[in-house]
C-alpha cells in the first residue's frame, strides 16, 4: 500500500505543480497582452477588451472573461491537489476510504485530461495525463489491498 500513497502523492504533486506553472505562465500572459509585442496580439487584445458579454449583473469582455478562468483553473489545480494531499493523510490507514476517493479523482482526472486534450495547449494536458497515470497506479495498488 506504501507506494500507492507514494504515487498518489506523486499525482497531487504534479496538479499542485500544474496550477503554480499555469498562474506564472497567466502572469506573464498578463503582461504580453496588457503590453502587446506586436501588432497581431495588439489587435487580438483590443477585440477581447472590446467585445463584451452579458453576464447578469455586468457586462464581461472577453479578456474578463478569459483570464478569469485561467486563475480559476489555477487555484482549482492547487486546491484539488492539496485536498488530495490531505485525504491521503488523513486515510493511509483506511484503504478502502481512500479507495472511493481516488476513483472519483482520478475519474475526474480522465474527464479534464480529455477536455484539456481538446481546447487547451499541451502543458496542462501533459500534467493532467501524469497525475492520471499516478493516480490509477495508486488506484491499482489500493485495489489489490482490498
Amino acid at each position: 500500500m506504501m507506494s500507492s500513497i507514494r504515487a498518489l502523492r506523486a499525482s497531487a504533486w504534479t496538479l499542485f505543480i500544474m496550477g503554480i506553472l499555469h498562474l506564472l505562465g497567466h502572469l506573464t500572459g498578463v503582461r504580453s497582452f496588457t503590453n502587446p509585442p506586436d501588432e497581431p496580439t495588439r489587435v487580438l487584445a483590443r477585440t477581447m477588451m472590446g467585445y463584451t458579454v452579458n453576464d447578469f449583473p455586468i457586462d464581461r469582455s472577453m479578456a474578463s472573461l478569459y483570464w478569469g478562468f485561467s486563475l480559476f483553473f489555477s487555484a482549482a489545480s492547487m486546491l484539488i491537489g492539496a485536498l488530495i494531499l490531505l485525504c491521503v493523510s488523513a486515510l493511509k490507514d483506511r484503504p478502502q476510504a481512500l479507495r472511493a476517493v481516488v476513483r472519483a479523482y482520478v475519474a475526474g482526472l480522465l474527464v479534464t485530461a480529455a477536455i484539456s486534450m481538446n481546447y487547451f495547449v499541451w502543458p496542462p494536458t501533459v500534467c493532467l495525463l501524469v497525475a492520471f497515470g499516478f493516480g490509477a497506479l495508486a488506484m491499482l495498488g489500493l485495489r489489490k489491498t482490498a
